[in-house]
């Protein structure tokens, strides 16, 4: 490979061979291997790929990826939407090893000297063959200013829960940017704690996909500034702001706001998101990237949603895929602003509801487990061929699956050929109410 060395190879010589890579596909990758089914041995192979690219050998180590410019190396999988890219999974930085992990300050961390990270960002294609797959940019990143401050934070949060002896306690809702995410495909292994005798889930620290995504986009859009991404990061600030709309109703703030009457069904929704943007930082355009999963819910006195909470609808070949660490429904979860809004009867008219307090809701262990359980129970049903015998909302206790699509003729393909019509992921009634209710 020419005369590149990666393990003496500088800053500027890597960016100079990493540039090569952008519109190569994976297949172009010389002697690439790319021929895996099994999803993790999928990912591996692309791993190894581009490490081929730089002559990096397959064998890991603790040294970075490339020692002498002490940069790692990390191939993120860019997945195709209806509403644009994302970024398919969580980025793994280093293991998390509690025992260590307590004797070390912020200064000594482990998971600090491997934060400067050179991205190789490729679009995954279903149902296409891995050496179609483009590579859209590279990015060399190091956290600084605001964003590192951000991840120390982060780092703290998981550091002070295992001083506690609360490491099987931790969820991967403890880090805005920076967060400990289980560590094998079945959530299974456990490993000894300090300061308590109870085991704890294999966790590492992993960067969430909406960062890497605002990564990988901010050089093609309007540049964030790092206080801007901390600043968001801190909804409890955002809900301050946001408390001078509590108690008033759509008509009222719509006329405030200058949002046109409207009697589309989207309507006291798109003011509610108008009047968080304006309690926020962040342009339209910085809140989709880094701002939190809005939803805008219409409720009774007791707080009992009139609808389910719907997230976009799934790709049926993807999902039978996922693990539940990387998928697409927990990266909505872990970061949701929940905004009520009150219709004394199911009737009320949208513009007469009124705003009440919006509720930032970060999952606790348990409703993360039991999320993950019915999850990994439709998952595993439509991967043995029963799309369309799901469990119903009754028969849920979280979640539950049901159509989501424009009409009858909107449909996806299903593992095994045949089609179903689109669906999603909804959150129970029942389930929205006790996290409103505080229960």
């Amino acid at each position: 490979m020419d005369d590149f060395d990666y393990g003496a190879a500088n800053e500027e010589q890597i960016l100079a061979r990493a540039s090569l890579l952008e519109g190569m596909r994976l297949g172009d990758i010389p002697g690439a291997k790319l021929t895996a089914a099994d999803p993790s041995r999928g990912r591996q192979e692309v791993g190894h790929a581009v490490e081929s690219w730089f002559g990096i050998p397959p064998n890991p180590t603790s040294a970075p990826d490339f020692p002498g410019a002490g940069i790692e190396l990390k191939t993120i999988p860019l997945v195709r939407t209806a509403s644009g890219l994302r970024v398919k999974e969580r980025t793994v930085v280093s293991l998390i090893n509690f025992v260590e992990l307590a004797k070390e300050t912020w200064e000594t961390a482990t998971v600090r000297k491997k934060l400067t990270i050179l991205f190789v960002f490729f679009e995954h294609r279903p149902g296409r063959p891995k050496s179609e797959f483009p590579i859209h940019s590279i990015v060399l990143w190091e956290p600084g200013g605001e964003i590192e401050q951000q991840i120390r934070r982060d780092w703290e949060t998981v550091h002070a829960k295992v001083l506690a002896g609360l490491a099987h306690e931790l969820t991967e809702t403890d880090g805005r940017i920076l967060g400990p995410c289980t560590k094998g495909a079945d959530s299974t292994v456990l490993r000894a704690q300090p300061f308590s005798g109870q085991l704890a889930k294999s966790r590492a620290f992993a960067l969430k996909p909406s960062f890497t995504l605002a990564l990988y986009v901010e050089p093609k859009l309007a540049p964030l500034e790092p206080k801007q991404i901390a600043e968001i990061a801190s909804l409890e600030e955002l809900q301050q702001a946001f408390h001078g709309f509590v108690g008033q109703d759509i008509r009222a703030i719509s006329r405030d706001l200058g949002v046109k009457p409207s009697a589309a069904k989207d309507f006291a929704a798109r003011v509610v998101r108008k009047a968080l943007l304006q309690s926020s930082p962040l342009t339209k355009t910085e809140f989709k990237l880094v701002g939190p999963t809005v939803r805008v819910i219409r409720v009774g006195r007791d707080l009992y949603p009139y609808e389910a909470i719907s997230f976009p609808a799934f790709s049926h070949v993807d999902l039978i895929e996922e693990i539940w660490q990387d998928s697409a429904l927990l990266s909505y979860l872990e970061h949701m602003l929940l905004a009520p809004i009150l219709g004394t009867v199911r009737s009320t008219p949208p513009d007469e509801c009124v705003i009440q307090e919006p509720v930032y809701w970060r999952p606790t262990a348990a409703q993360l487990e039991l999320i993950e359980a019915e999850w990994t129970t439709f998952r595993d049903l439509i991967a043995s061929g029963k799309a369309d015998s799901l469990p119903t909302e009754s028969q849920t206790r979280a979640i539950h699956v049901r159509p989501h699509a424009r009409d009858s003729t909107d449909r996806d393909p299903t593992p095994g050929g045949g089609s179903q019509i689109k669906k999603s992921f909804w959150l129970n009634k029942r389930f929205i109410q006790r996290i409103l209710s505080g229960d």
